[in-house]
């Protein structure tokens, strides 16, 4: 199955590199689309991937209508930012 996706910029590798780039690029109203060959989870070079690289910083979540309790509850679910089955 091949599924087309349209974006103004495609990040290679979905370590704590390429999630930080795409989060830059995204944060200036670039379209972002993550490429990762490894299962989610586990991916990237930072070890155990970016499941633990999870913070609450007011000035960054409290404009976007986030809170610790959202934050909490998204990451110990299946829910947008959190775990996931997935990969490529």
């Amino acid at each position: 199955m091949t599924k087309r996706i349209k974006t103004d910029i495609l990040v290679i590798g979905g370590g704590l590199s390429g999630c930080m780039a795409a989060i830059n690029a995204a944060d200036h109203e670039a379209k972002v689309a993550i490429m990762e060959k490894s299962h989610t989870e586990r991916s990237g070079a930072a070890g155990t991937g970016n499941d633990h690289f999870w913070f609450y910083d007011p000035e960054i979540h409290k404009p976007r209508g986030w809170t610790i309790p959202d934050m909490v509850r998204d990451i110990s679910t299946d829910g947008e930012y959190g775990k996931t089955k997935g990969g490529l």
